[in-house]
């Protein structure tokens, strides 16, 4: 009965994420399709209506930065 709800929260939390990290000084790139510069963007937009919970991200400094992370 509360999966709609979970799933419209899950977005939301991914979104708000998502946007705290583009800002973060240790990361390089977001690659989340609910930020406008994403690539596949315009398609999730016309396709979904909740962009998901889905966030990937590329850190400063390489393998270290990861392995550090």
């Amino acid at each position: 009965k509360t999966l709609a709800v979970r799933m419209d929260r899950h977005g939301a939390n991914a979104a708000e994420l998502a946007a705290w990290l583009v800002k973060h000084p240790a990361v390089a790139k977001v690659y989340y399709p609910g930020l406008p510069d994403h690539p596949g963007h315009a398609v999730a937009a016309r396709q979904m209506r909740n962009f998901g919970g889905m966030i990937s991200l590329k850190l400063r400094g390489g393998i270290p930065a990861a392995k550090s992370f």
